[in-house]
């Protein structure tokens, strides 16, 4: 027996997720779905936005099968975050995903949501099991400042409906006090993109050894202060990734430098090619709850890694020799640095068999546990 799911993003697109290569945890999970046996049709909603982006430029090729995308349109720019405006807008976008159901046949789609507010707010008796896939605590995320107090309510009210919900790390469920049922599945790697890595690009091989990277975005969760002490140890540190904010602490010492991976191929050979993976995060609600995408594709590409002590990594950490966790203080945290460096890189035959059990595929067994029930 085959079913059909409703899949929402929360703040990106399906245009976002087909530009990168559907590299981000929403997108994968769209992939896995879209390719499910179990799953005979995918529904995915795009979040709402000005009518006037209709004009941009069109959806790339590389939709995956079965995925039927349905969009919402506003007519004001920026869009609304009072708690009554919130309702409207998840209305609207239910009632479009409702039009959407019933000209394509699909009877009682199971929903599952990386947008708390349409999970929670959104009545969906047209369907059947709502699921909430929690990839980070929208109530601390600094750049949805304005949105904190709809978030909070959207908590209380998964919790009172008894909505299912899929959290990438332990804390970030326990935060989030489900009632309903429950699962956390950390994020993970798609292995082929790992298997076999190109050589990283000649600007990277030139940069001074042993080289330390950091991949991901840039922005205020990265500690200027820990970068420069991992700097101190390293011969250079590459902040791969695109930035986001006052960056330019990050920069202050002439071993640091940036890049943006042109693709997921570049990525991982960039990351490859490096000598220690780093997560120098501050330590905040935001990141004590978060899962770290970059974490699971260091070990993919059987680097050590020099983290701060934040409890998901610690997690892992417990399980693998190859993560050493430290205080958020520099000292600390160069002393991880070169712990991790001593420690070296995975011999290739481990690396390899370590890289189904980081699979996406693995991970998201347990979710579509959740999601299809």
């Amino acid at each position: 027996m085959t079913r059909d799911v409703v899949f929402s993003f929360a703040t990106e697109t399906l245009d976002d997720a087909v530009r990168r290569g559907f590299a981000r945890p929403p997108d994968r999970l769209l992939r896995t779905l879209a390719d499910e046996p179990g799953v005979s049709l995918v529904l995915a909603a795009d979040p709402t936005r000005w009518f006037a982006s209709r004009l941009r430029r069109p959806l790339p090729s590389g939709l995956p099968e079965r995925v039927i995308r349905v969009r919402s349109w506003r007519l004001r720019r920026r869009e609304a975050s009072d708690l009554d405006a919130v309702r409207r807008d998840v209305a609207r976008r239910e009632h479009r995903l409702f039009r959407a159901a019933r000209r394509t046949g699909s009877d009682r789609p199971a929903v599952v949501s990386f947008d708390p507010l349409l999970a929670a707010f959104g009545d969906f008796d047209w369907c059947g099991p709502v699921t909430f896939y929690a990839r980070d605590d929208w109530s601390t995320f600094g750049p949805r400042r304005a949105w904190w107090p709809a978030y909070e309510e959207a908590y209380r009210t998964l919790r009172a409906r008894r909505r299912g919900i899929v959290a990438v790390s332990g804390p970030l469920l326990e935060r989030l006090q489900p009632t309903g049922p429950a699962a956390v599945v950390p994020n993970g790697v798609e292995p082929a993109e790992w298997r076999a890595p190109a050589p990283p690009p000649a600007w990277c091989a030139r940069l001074p050894r042993p080289l330390a990277v950091y991949a991901g975005t840039v922005d205020d969760r990265v500690d200027p202060d820990l970068v420069r002490a991992a700097a101190d140890v390293a011969g250079s540190v590459l902040l791969l990734g695109p930035t986001r904010g006052d960056t330019g602490a990050l920069f202050a010492h002439d071993r640091v430098h940036g890049a943006v991976a042109a693709d997921r191929r570049e990525l991982a050979a960039i990351v490859a090619g490096a000598d220690v993976g780093l997560v120098p995060h501050r330590v905040t609600r935001l990141t004590e709850a978060m899962s770290p995408l970059k974490l699971y594709e260091y070990r993919a590409a059987g680097l050590p890694v020099a983290s701060v002590d934040l409890p998901p990594v610690a997690h892992e950490a417990a399980a693998d020799d190859a993560i050493v966790c430290a205080p958020a203080t520099p000292g600390d945290f160069a002393h991880a640095v070169s712990l991790a460096l001593e420690r070296g890189r995975d011999p290739e035959p481990i690396r390899l068999s370590r890289l189904e059990e980081l699979s996406w595929r693995g991970r998201h067994r347990r979710a579509l546990e959740i999601v299809l029930r």
